[in-house]
Parts: C-alpha cells; structure tokens; sequence
C-alpha cells in the first residue's frame, strides 16, 4: 500500500471533508442545481431531467476543482453525451493539475457513453475536472465519480479502526499492524514541495522529528489497497 505524508494544509482539509469514496461533490446534480460545479466557460449551463441515472444531468460546460496530493493514483468516471455537434466539433472530458492541462478522453456517441480516465496527480493542489466542447456543440455530462484507486471512502470507519496516526515525542507514529505491506513514505513541506520519501515493510511507522523542520499543521495521509486514512498534525519545527 502507499502511504503519503501531506504539509498542505487546504488540501487535506478539502479531503477530510469529503465524505464517502466520491472525492467530487454533487456528481449526479441529484440536488436538482450546480453548486459546487460552476459554468467553464460562460456560454451557459442547465439542468435536464434526461440523466443516464437518477433524475438529473447537467447540459453544458460544468467544472470542478477538488484538491488531490501528489503521486497518488486516482480513477475519474463520468457518463457524456453528445446534444447537437458537427462533424468538425469535439468534446472532451478533461482533467487540469494546477500548473498544466493533464490529460482528457473524446466524447464520440450521442446515446450515454462511459468516460474512464485513470492517473495519478502530478502535483498537489487544485485539480479541475470538466467536460467542453467546441463551438457551438451541446452536451450532457452525469454521474461523475474520482476515487483515490483502489480505495473504499476517506475516513471511514475501517479506515480509522486499522490504521492509527498520532503524535509522540519522537514524531509522528503510523501503526498499520493489521494492514501491514510495503508501504511507501512521503513528506512534503508547506508549499507542498516533497521534502522524504522512503519505502518500506513494517507495520509500525515513525516519521522522526527532523524531517519536521518548522512548526506548523501537518497532514498525514495513509493510503493502502482498500483504506483512505487522513488525519491533522500539529508539529513543532527544529
């Protein structure tokens, strides 16, 4: 399993806030609005009640960031549609990391298509997730889903009873006794620059004061093949 130490502070709390395995907020617009997706690109936005499931999809070019750490791999799902295109128009349902476009996959049916991007965040920060198109193209986007891969909900409670994270005089322990694998270790500092890294086997992990080098929140984030632990960390620098 892979375990991630995290020194950003908007990011974790913007993770430990997500509740379940969808990192993104409001997927199926089963809320009957946007909040939080918001219009891309100014031409407009609706909601239909022509959804692949539930009772609503969205119409147009809808967008949202969620915060991701760098390094782990994630899996986005969608399902899209084409409305009204030619034959020179695209559409895509695209993914942009912080400081560059990442990655997107072409929208081709005008009955509800599975979308399916796997990758892992090149950085960490606000990602942005959306669906666009050329022209004047129209489209249809619904049940959107990003999960940490392999992974069950942040913080569930699995996740809280396996994998311990505290703090002790020596530093930050991890105690995975009952999930124990290799194990890769990461620390990254506040502006989220990675500062450690390590890889290892034990089941009792001890991130040691030193590598803490000024005081402040500190993120841990244990990731395994089937848990999703985070938890905040108050640290005193050297």
């Amino acid at each position: 399993f892979l375990v991630t130490v995290f020194f950003t502070l908007g990011s974790v709390l913007s993770t430990t806030t997500l509740s379940g395995q969808n990192l993104l907020q409001n997927p199926g617009f089963e809320t009957g609005s946007f909040d939080p997706w918001f219009d891309d690109n100014g031409n407009g936005i609706n909601i239909t009640t022509d959804a692949a499931e539930g009772n609503y999809a969205a119409v147009g070019n809808v967008a949202q960031f969620v915060t991701l750490e760098e390094g782990v791999e994630y899996e986005l799902r969608c399902k899209a549609r084409i409305l009204t295109a030619s034959a020179d128009q695209k559409i895509w349902v695209g993914i942009r990391a912080p400081s560059a476009f990442l990655t997107n996959t072409e929208v081709l049916q005008t009955d509800w298509q599975d979308m399916a991007i796997d990758f892992t965040a090149p950085e960490s920060g606000d990602h942005k997730f959306w669906i666009w198109g050329q022209g004047n193209s129209t489209y249809a986007s619904d049940s959107w889903t990003l999960v940490v891969k392999g992974t069950t909900g942040v913080n569930d409670q699995e996740a809280k009873e396996k994998i311990k994270i505290t703090r002790n005089a020596e530093g930050v322990a991890i105690d995975m006794t009952t999930v124990a694998s290799d194990a890769k270790i990461l620390v990254h500092d506040f502006a989220g620059r990675l500062v450690y890294q390590t890889t290892t086997n034990q089941s009792d992990n001890l991130i040691e004061n030193s590598i803490f080098h000024t005081s402040g929140i500190y993120i841990v984030s244990v990731i395994t093949d089937k848990l999703h632990r985070v938890e905040k960390v108050a640290m005193m620098g050297l």
